[in-house]
């Protein structure tokens, strides 16, 4: 059963949630520090690394209202059964819209 909306929208306020979503937001910084500068929109991608690490905990809720509105985040019974492996494919899912918004 999907996450209600009700869950979705709040997900910004679950802690051991936006905790895990820095993790992986952490985790994406590093992959896309090394990334190859021919890798599609990556100016776009290394100027988010930035503004990532220099406000983990901000970034970390935007994403996670983000991340608990795709899947396969979505499909889990609650943000707490989310596997990590999840998170972190929906971090990767949305990087570029923020990345591109100049979020």
């Amino acid at each position: 059963m999907a996450l209600a909306y009700s869950v979705v929208g709040a997900a910004d306020a679950d802690t051991a949630f936006v905790t895990r979503v820095k993790a992986a937001l952490e985790n994406a910084c590093s992959a896309i520090s090394s990334e190859s500068a021919g890798t599609a929109n990556h100016v776009q991608r290394l100027s988010l690394v930035g503004r990532v690490l220099s406000s983990p905990v901000s970034y970390a809720q935007q994403f996670a209202l983000a991340i608990a509105a795709v899947a396969p985040v979505l499909n889990a019974t609650s943000l707490a059964a989310a596997l990590d492996t999840d998170i972190q494919t929906g971090v990767n899912s949305v990087w570029d819209m923020f990345a591109l918004r100049n979020i």
